[in-house]
């Protein structure tokens, strides 16, 4: 059994996987990969699985998916609440990056009411 730093999915231990991620679709099947070791392994709300929806809400954006991003971002920010509480600065990130998908999509008021949301996170 693994302790709770150690990573569950490392790119290391698949040398020839991560030589071939050549496109955003390669990128999102690894991580797809990685989403589903990760959730056998420690389950469904693990806080490592919230750096994962964060890395597919990066891969999201550049896409222009940001319906996708959006949901990603929401998925991440349950986790990080959850385990870390409101004020967290990953949670802030995740507002944020909820936020500027938002506006990618025109869509200023659900942008404002996530700024909202970051605007009291503190840093350490």
């Amino acid at each position: 059994m693994s302790n709770n730093n150690e990573s569950v999915f490392r790119t290391d231990d698949y040398p020839e996987q991560k030589e071939s991620l050549t496109s955003a679709e390669d990128i999102l099947a690894y991580l797809d990969s990685a989403l589903v070791i990760q959730k056998e392994k420690r389950g469904d709300d693990h806080l490592d699985l919230a750096g994962t929806y964060t890395n597919f809400v990066n891969v999201f954006m550049s896409q222009g998916r940001y319906d996708d991003a959006i949901a990603y971002s929401t998925k991440a920010l349950d986790i990080l609440i959850k385990h870390k509480g409101e004020g967290d600065a990953a949670a802030g990130n995740a507002w944020n990056q909820m936020a500027i998908a938002h506006i990618n999509k025109a869509n200023y008021a659900d942008a404002l009411a996530c700024f909202e949301k970051l605007l009291p996170i503190q840093v350490p």
